[in-house]
């Protein structure tokens, strides 16, 4: 065996110690192998490994594309500071801690944005009218939503505190409660209109039926009370009109327990909102097993039944809408569950018609909005305080819609614990009244002419 160990040189080994060179060859050989094999499985050091680039947190946006939430170096800015900021929600370290920050967590980490149905200019002016209306009324809160009647989208979704999620810090997690969508309440004589819509729909009365109506009524063992000065006897009209407690238990009767709570169910009163993509409350309804008589009676005028602002502007809407229920929706592209027919499209004008008298010839000076016909029902609940009704705090509601003839938009108020002219025709119906003026206004909404609606 012959080698060349250099120029002009040749090394020569003998034969007997052959072997042992090519086995030493071998070993060396494999040795080699084994350790590019070792490097190639570990990979490079760690020094040479640069992570994969994170995706920047997904923008969250207005209707409009106003930025309502964004990253800036890194750090997550909030650009329309209180604007929607419950709504909104804020983020810590390590993702969302609050509102669609918090819900929308694994959407946003992966840098897609969230394109909203909020209008900024009808929640700005939804926001302070609920500001104003808080202080005035003494209430420990409120919220407002505003739909498109036809589409069933949240224009604009109001809670009434100041909540910045550039200073979340700075405050307490009671601001950041979103009360449009999580606070459950009684919404008290509001839930006449849909049980009166729900007995015309099923012919069991007319609008015209009159039914006799003192101003108290013996219901079992319990004794139910008007509130509002009325004759002894009242049409429907009448009914919704005064708001009588009286006369929505007698056309309770007609639609019996089963019946009514199937007719709630299908409006949503105490049923989930999964499709708003964010946190909220359901509200109760109760078995009608469990209603007895009295339950019958209280139901049907809003009591012993909670449910959520958000919820109640969905079921009130089935009314403008031509008596199709559609889901509520915040959230451009979410999956929603698809709409319902309720009401026949004559019940659901009748109803129109119904609800225009309500204001028109009830509460003109509070909710009357000359030039574009609204149409709505209010409600004053009492609150519970350690299981007793108070006897000092309400919740001051009004759900309405215009224009009454053929509604656009939808507008439910609610004022929370309310102590100072609490009832639904002196707190909830001007702010109403009010959030509709300014919706008008923003679509450019031309009035009607002089004498009509």
């Amino acid at each position: 065996m012959r080698f060349t160990a250099s120029p002009g040189r040749t090394l020569v080994i003998p034969p007997n110690q052959r072997w042992r060179v090519m086995r030493g060859i071998g070993l060396l050989s494999f040795s080699l192998l084994l350790v590019a094999f070792i490097a190639l499985s570990l990979g490079p050091p760690s020094s040479a490994i640069k992570p994969a680039a994170r995706p920047a947190r997904g923008q969250i946006l207005a209707a409009d594309d106003t930025v309502l939430a964004t990253t800036v170096n890194g750090r997550r800015r909030y650009p329309q500071g209180t604007l929607a900021g419950a709504l909104v929600g804020f983020t810590g370290t390590d993702g969302g801690l609050s509102g669609l920050e918090a819900s929308q967590e694994a959407r946003l980490a992966r840098g897609e944005d969230l394109h909203l149905t909020i209008v900024p200019a009808i929640q700005v002016s939804a926001e302070a009218n609920l500001r104003a209306a808080v202080k005035e009324h003494d209430a420990s809160g409120g919220a407002i939503i505003v739909l498109n009647s036809r589409t069933g989208a949240i224009l604009a979704a109001a809670n009434d505190a100041l909540a910045d999620p550039n200073h979340w810090k700075d405050t307490t997690m009671q601001t950041w409660r979103n009360r449009a969508f999580q606070d459950a309440y009684e919404p008290g004589s509001e839930m006449k209109a849909l049980v009166v819509a729900a007995a015309l729909d099923a012919h069991l009365t007319r609008p015209e039926a009159v039914y006799d109506t003192p101003m108290s009524r013996r219901v079992g063992r319990f004794t139910i009370h008007d509130a509002v000065p009325h004759p002894g006897q009242l049409t429907v009209q009448g009914i919704l009109r005064y708001s009588s407690n009286v006369g929505m238990s007698l056309i309770a009767q007609a639609l019996t327990a089963a019946r009514l709570h199937d007719v709630l169910v299908r409006f949503g009163i105490g049923q989930p909102l999964p499709a708003l993509g964010t946190f909220a409350a359901q509200g109760r309804l109760n078995p009608s097993p469990t209603w007895g008589e009295i339950g019958l009676a209280t139901n049907a005028f809003g009591q012993g039944v909670t449910t959520t602002t958000v919820q109640f502007a969905a079921a009130f809407n089935t009314i403008a809408n031509d008596g199709v229920y559609v889901p509520p929706t915040l959230i451009l592209g979410q999956a929603s569950a698809p709409a319902r027919r309720l009401l026949s499209p004559a019940t659901a004008h009748a109803m129109d018609e119904l609800l225009h008298h309500v204001i028109n010839d009830g509460i003109p000076h509070a909710a009357r909005l000359r030039g574009y016909g609204l149409a709505g029902k209010t409600g004053t609940a009492q609150t519970v305080v350690n299981g007793r009704y108070s006897p000092t705090e309400y919740n001051s509601t009004f759900t309405g819609f215009f224009p009454a003839d053929a509604p656009q938009y939808t507008i439910s108020v609610t004022l929370f614990r309310a102590r100072t002219r609490y009832q639904g025709s002196q707190a909830a119906a001007p702010t109403f009244r009010s959030v509709a003026a300014a919706v008008a206004s923003n679509s450019g909404m031309a009035p009607v002419q002089p004498g009509r609606r």
